[in-house]
């Protein structure tokens, strides 16, 4: 059942692109038989229709070489990566900025400083894994929610 619907998908993207976000989730660990499965599939999909699909895995650096070394095949079939550095506090800042007015809301000019030290603080504990926009956008949902108790 597991290889049947990698197969639907990976024919759903014939003659496009199938990316697959947080890949490294497809198979956890070895001894993951599910996991193990997809993969397979996933690479027997891969060879069968190079000429026909772009696949494209995403997930944090550490991850994905984790998960890129389970299987030979897997690295050999993407031995391309792109990295994507993070956010600097004063992109975060803006980001944040442009989330808050697609919700309706404005930033105080006097939390900007607070923000942008905050976002620091994140990056400096070298924990910095919490997704960058995807920390930003939490924190100005929170502070919405935060605000609209008051």
């Amino acid at each position: 059942e597991t290889a049947k619907r990698t197969n639907e998908i990976i024919n759903s993207a014939l003659g496009g692109v199938l990316f697959i976000d947080e890949a490294y989730a497809l198979c956890e660990s070895e001894d993951d038989k599910v996991g193990k499965e997809i993969v397979d599939a996933l690479l027997k999909g891969i060879e069968d229709n190079r000429n026909k699909l772009t696949v494209i895995l995403a997930g944090y650096e550490k991850d994905m070489e984790r998960f890129l070394s389970f299987n030979q095949g897997l690295k050999s079939r993407f031995p391309n990566t792109i990295h994507f550095e993070d956010y600097n506090p004063s992109e975060m800042y803006e980001i944040a900025v442009q989330i808050a007015k697609t919700k309706g809301y404005r930033i105080a000019k006097n939390v900007k400083n607070d923000l942008i030290d905050l976002f620091t603080r994140n990056q400096l504990t070298g924990k910095n894994d919490l997704g960058n926009a995807r920390f930003v956008r939490n924190i100005i949902e929170n502070a919405i929610i935060y605000s609209s108790r008051k």
